[in-house]
């Protein structure tokens, strides 16, 4: 299955990162060092220059953001800068879902279903979607209705279905 929802992903990782809490009169000036490497590296990625884009990816990952573990894994799955790799996607991604980048348990879900990197696993596939569903992430909401459809349980099919529509899944951008 291609990762339609790439850009997606990117784009949460510049305005919906969510999950980590720190009061803004906190950020210090390596959290403001690492949100900046994270977003040039989005605009570099979206360039296509990726030997420059890792190594701010690689800089953020080092100073403990989140983001970037995940935009590491996104660089893996696609062999962005990088080969392409799903085991050390997997590794990035649960690593930003721990670090409080709840929305990579999304990535998690897809690779765990998509017998990426891993043995698939519906059961946590489904899981690690439910984790970022319940963050209100559309995406998780809509794979898990998906699922629901194809194990014939209308009732929690009809409940991601609508939430995943409530939150804004399958509206033009």
């Amino acid at each position: 299955m291609k990762r339609t929802f790439f850009m997606t992903a990117l784009a949460a990782t510049l305005f919906a990162f969510n999950g980590c809490s720190e009061s803004s009169s906190s950020v210090s000036s390596q959290t403001k060092r690492s949100e900046t490497l994270v977003k040039e590296a989005n605009v570099l990625l979206q360039q296509k220059r990726y030997a420059v884009a890792k190594e701010k990816v690689e800089e953020a990952v080092k100073l403990g953001d989140a983001r970037a573990m995940f935009l590491y894994g996104m660089m893996y799955t696609r062999g962005d800068g990088v080969k392409k790799d799903y085991s050390k996607a997997m590794d990035y991604f649960k690593m930003a879902y721990q670090h409080g980048y709840v929305n990579a348990a999304y990535d998690i879900g897809v690779m765990y279903r998509n017998g990426e990197g891993v043995k698939p696993d519906r059961e946590k596939a489904k899981h690690y979607y439910r984790i970022a569903a319940k963050n209100n992430y559309p995406l998780a909401q809509a794979e898990l209705a998906k699922i629901y459809a194809e194990e014939k349980n209308r009732k929690m099919y009809e409940y991601w279905a609508k939430r995943a529509i409530a939150n804004g899944y399958g509206r033009r951008r």
